[in-house]
């Protein structure tokens, strides 16, 4: 990705949910293609500015796997269980999630 500022001329559609933006002419290649998360801001004169978001990485080391989750220790020096469990599966969730409690944290030292 090119780290330069480029201006690019052109006419942009802008509806409710949607953003285009189309060049007016042939420009050769400006930038590589990329796609990043970020913020849009339209102002009511309709200048148009984007700020890229870099995605947040986890920031958790795993300690063990479970069918329905996981067991994490986290940065801030926490330990996280978190499971998730489909309505739609067909099993007795109360029963699972005590299951997979304690095959989650019979390892865990304290």
């Amino acid at each position: 990705m090119n780290k330069n500022n480029i201006n690019i001329e052109g006419n942009a559609l802008i509806c409710e949910n949607c953003f285009a933006f189309a060049p007016s002419g042939v420009q050769g290649q400006v930038t590589n293609p990329y796609t990043q998360p970020g913020v849009a801001r339209l102002s009511p004169n309709g200048a148009f500015d984007f700020e890229v978001r870099p995605r947040k990485r986890t920031q958790s080391t795993l300690i063990k796997k479970v069918a329905h989750g996981r067991l994490s220790a986290t940065h801030d020096g926490a330990i996280q269980l978190t499971l998730k469990v489909f309505k739609t599966e067909g099993i007795d969730i109360l029963r699972t999630l005590q299951r997979e409690v304690w095959d989650a944290t019979q390892e865990v030292e304290v």
